[in-house]
This record gives C-alpha cells, sequence and structure tokens, in this order.
C-alpha cells in the first residue's frame, strides 16, 4: 500500500467573512433592515479575497480581525468600532475597505515555494 503526502503549501483559500465569537447576536441586535443588504453586498466582494475577515461582538459594539497568511509570513491586525463615529454599518464597511487594502498591497507579492528554495541548501 502506497501512501504519498501532498503539501501545498501555496495554497490560497478563499473565504467569505466570518463569525467569531458574538457576531451574530450583536449583528442582528444593532443592524438595521435597510443595512443587511449593504452586508450582503460586502459578503459578497470579500468572498474570493484571500484576506480573512473576523467579527466579533460584544454587547452592542462589533469588532474585526484581519488575517492573512502566505509564504509563512503572516499579518494580522484587530479593529474596533468606534464609539459615536462608526454605525455597525459604516465600521463593516470600513473594515471590509481595509482588507480590500491589504489585498491590493499583496497580490504583487511573488509566488515563491520557500520549502523548494531551502531544499538547494546543503546541512
Amino acid at each position: 500500500m502506497q501512501v504519498n503526502n501532498i503539501q501545498n503549501h501555496n495554497h490560497t483559500s478563499f473565504t467569505a467573512v466570518k463569525l467569531g465569537s458574538g457576531a451574530a447576536d450583536t449583528l442582528k441586535k444593532v443592524l438595521k433592515p435597510a443595512d443587511w443588504e449593504a452586508f450582503d453586498a460586502i459578503i459578497q466582494e470579500q468572498k474570493y479575497n484571500p484576506v480573512d475577515m473576523y467579527l466579533f461582538g460584544n454587547r452592542d459594539k462589533l469588532s474585526g480581525k484581519l488575517f492573512y497568511s502566505k509564504n509563512y509570513t503572516h499579518k494580522e491586525k484587530v479593529y474596533n468600532q468606534r464609539a459615536f463615529f462608526d454605525s455597525p454599518i459604516k465600521f463593516l464597511k470600513r473594515l471590509s475597505n481595509k482588507a480590500n487594502d491589504w489585498h491590493d498591497k499583496i497580490k504583487n507579492e511573488p509566488d515563491v515555494d520557500i520549502d523548494e528554495i531551502l531544499k538547494q541548501i546543503k546541512p
């Protein structure tokens, strides 16, 4: 019996917006009926963005974490809804725009196989 282990470290997984702790309850509480269409548009826009967008909720405030990993490099940052400045939908749009900015910066990164390069070096 032969078992093949195939690893592809350069695989990019495209994901949608992910709900973390308390996000669903907070979204139900703070989004107005008209905001749900805008939120759905954000979800559709982020569906193929390789930057992961995690949402969290705490009572009536939202927070979000953007996370990206490729070629053994990781980048993440947490954003919080600003009191008096951000409505919930404004915060979600701001977070989506930040994810798009990250994507614009990283889409031109070379896709290198670090393991292949390191194999060339003899111990």
